[in-house]
């Protein structure tokens, strides 16, 4: 019996040396929580008191006019705005102010509001001028605290929309690049051939003709210099002197991807530049008229 009890002590003993011999399990840390997401900015609408532009994010995250989200818009223009939002840290602030009336800021009708992804929001407001051209500003999260705010996003809102529309490229063509160039006004067309770099007009070589080559060099770098009207409404054409036109430019190209339809209308009121359209899009854009002047003025 004894000798019974001394061999399972043994063994008792064995298997607990053997078990302090093996490896203790890592206790599992439990994952880090991740690092809050700040908020991201997904609408700006800013107003001059006039006229109220509104931006939203769109489809892959892209800035879309609210107004008319079909808008060719170039979506650096808006993040330019975003950069000149006042912020309210970045504001000195008045010290002992008077109330909000005193300012312009009780019934403001300038104002710029952020908004973000989780539903918050910031808006600036901004009163009349101070002194030194700065505007008295307040936000509505503290409506009693007056600051002082640059205008710059003012001035900007006031150009209004146009200003930022994404602006078509025309193709810039050099002469063994153009097949034909046909030039109406009125009931005169003038059809151009190019062939060996030589431009012929009924037979007759034009290449060094002085309206020849200015056409060329228009040719060579055209370019649209702002939009001004999308989606025109009825008669604004005509008004624009696009109905009838002054003069129509068709450019038949080597690559037909690059011939193009360039339809001139009238001049602006100061005379720096012609109301045009491009092709069949009805968007009434500005060119620079000293550019055009060779395609206002035929081969006369």
């Amino acid at each position: 019996m004894k000798k019974r009890w001394g061999f399972l002590c043994a063994a008792l003993c064995l298997m607990l040396l053997c078990a302090c011999g093996q490896k203790q399990p890592t206790p599992i840390s439990p994952d880090p929580r991740p690092e809050p997401v700040a908020p991201r900015v997904v609408s700006l609408v800013c107003s001059n008191g006039e006229l109220t532009l509104r931006f939203h994010r769109g489809e892959d995250d892209l800035w879309v006019w609210t107004d008319n989200p079909a808008f060719p818009l170039d979506g650096s223009c808006v993040d330019a705005l975003m950069e000149l939002v006042p912020i309210s840290e970045d504001l000195s602030s008045i010290p002992d102010p008077a109330g909000p009336e005193a300012y312009g800021l009780l019934d403001a009708r300038k104002y710029a509001t952020v908004g973000y992804s989780d539903g918050t929001s910031v808006t600036c407001r901004f009163g009349t001028k101070s002194e030194d051209g700065t505007y008295y500003a307040s936000f509505d999260s503290d409506p009693d605290r007056i600051c002082l705010a640059p205008g710059t996003l003012l001035d900007l809102v006031e150009q209004g929309i146009y200003p930022m529309a994404v602006l078509p490229d025309l193709p810039a063509l050099s002469a063994d690049q153009i097949r034909e160039v046909s030039l109406t006004r009125g009931d005169r067309t003038d059809r151009i051939t190019i062939a060996n770099s030589r431009w012929m007009l009924g037979g007759s070589d034009m290449t060094e003709d002085p309206a020849v080559r200015q056409l060329a060099a228009f040719l060579a770098a055209p370019a649209l210099t702002q939009c001004v009207d999308f989606a025109p409404s009825e008669g604004a054409a005509e008004l624009c002197g696009l109905e009838p036109p002054a003069a129509v430019l068709q450019v038949v190209s080597t690559d037909p991807e690059n011939s193009y339809t360039l339809t001139v209308g009238a001049l602006t009121e100061d005379g720096s530049a012609c109301f045009v359209t491009v092709n069949d899009d009805t968007t009434i854009y500005l060119m620079d008229a000293a550019a055009l002047e060779a395609v206002r003025s035929g081969m006369e």
